[in-house]
């Protein structure tokens, strides 16, 4: 967050100095790609960022600054790389909140590469672009590439002796790429870490219940429902009833748990109240959609299990026509769920959903097998109906 600030408030002054002070001069020459006349005209690096910011240069023309300046050892050497560092991280993370995650890593990338000329000093930026990275791969389900920055970001944060909120940040991130990379064993010794490490900080606050919440994804895939179930209804309870933020996704997640214990009604009960909340926050991002969208889908289960196929189909179907398909195998759980309901009414419907789920989702994945064992029971009641009429009609 420093460094957040930090960027906004160095390029806010930019800003501020270059409205005062447009030197035309200045910029005709990096035009001309004279950057020994327009290196004389500057006052400081700074006054160098300032007409890239105001558009009166291309980040071409900026980097052909830095390059001369580099060749000539320039005083400002330094500083003019670090200001374009901060320059590309402040734009990439703004990418990130508009949910262009592409362009967020794109720029990252070069900003990442640029901190290798800059010899000292600039530790907490390279681990804020790492942990950017990990974040903006891990959106686009790239999760392998998640989790090498995440784990680059973690050594830099031990080796900075960083605070206990960061440093259960990142291994929080690191134990939630593991996860949905399939890493299960990797992905509970990471949150472990995190939630020793988050139990210092106060019971509500927000690294503390993300790290919950992410713990209790493991804890619930290897079988600890009862522990994954206490850690939540304990994070849930500290929690204002009007969090937007957190609270859903905790209710979300107990929601799921409660369906693996087979605590239908009380599924249903959490499963409900955090669609409320999603209602109130709204759902126009595209992380908001597709945790709405795994919402529809535990509720759909819920009401399946109590044998309430009409309101089971209804929520699946809300599942996906509001996802944003990011992770493969997520996408075909939702259609898997369908293809299962539909088996139900409507054989046809069924198999198709089944063949576009088995056509998304890897191989490796721990659902694949249950995924081929329903589709091979759809035919096997296939056969058995064909078999059965065939004899009914012989018998007249």
């Amino acid at each position: 967050m420093k460094r957040i600030l930090f960027v906004i408030l160095l390029i806010a002054e930019s800003l501020c100095f270059y409205a005062i002070g447009n030197n035309e001069l200045f910029v005709q020459a990096i035009k001309q790609k004279d950057y020994s006349s327009s290196l004389e005209l500057a006052d400081n690096a700074a006054y160098c960022l300032r007409p890239l910011i105001y558009g009166k240069i291309s980040w071409d023309e900026y980097i052909g600054l830095m390059v001369h300046a580099d060749s000539i050892q320039h005083p400002y050497r330094d500083s003019l790389i670090i200001n374009g560092i901060n320059y590309l991280a402040y734009y990439g993370m703004k990418r990130t909140e508009e949910g262009q995650f592409d362009k967020a890593i794109s720029l990252q990338e070069v900003a990442l590469s640029l901190t290798s000329f800059v010899q000292d000093g600039i530790d907490d930026l390279i681990m804020g672009i790492n942990n950017q990275l990990a974040i903006n791969h891990g959106q686009l389900a790239q999760y392998d590439k998640a989790i090498a920055y995440s784990q680059n970001a973690y050594e830099y944060a031990i080796r900075l002796h960083k605070d206990t909120s960061t440093l259960t940040s990142v291994l929080d991130n690191l134990g939630l790429y593991s996860f949905y990379a399939g890493n299960y064993e990797e992905a509970s010794d990471y949150l472990q870490q995190a939630y020793q490490l988050s139990l210092s900080l106060p019971a509500n606050d927000t690294e503390r219940i993300r790290t919950v919440s992410n713990l209790t994804l493991v804890l619930a895939q290897i079988g600890l429902l009862d522990l994954a179930q206490m850690h939540l209804e304990k994070s849930i309870s500290v929690l204002q009833e009007d969090d937007m933020i957190y609270l859903p996704t905790l209710l979300n997640n107990l929601c799921e748990v409660c369906i693996r214990l087979g605590k239908y009604d009380l599924a249903i009960e959490y499963g409900e109240r955090a669609l409320f909340l999603l209602s109130q926050s709204g759902t126009s991002s595209m992380q908001n959609k597709n945790g709405a969208s795994l919402l529809f889908n535990n509720l759909s289960l819920a009401y399946y299990y109590l044998n309430n196929t009409n309101k089971s189909i209804k929520y699946a179907e809300n599942a996906l026509s509001i996802y944003s398909p990011i992770d493969p195998n997520e996408h075909a759980l939702l259609l898997a769920n369908l293809g299962l309901l539909y088996s139900h009414v409507n054989a046809q419907k069924a198999y198709e959903y089944y063949q576009e789920a088995a056509q998304k989702m890897s191989p490796k994945n721990h659902n694949y097998p249950m995924l081929l064992s329903n589709l091979g029971l759809l035919f096997y009641n296939a056969e058995k109906y064909v078999k059965g009429t065939i004899k009914q009609i012989l018998n007249q």
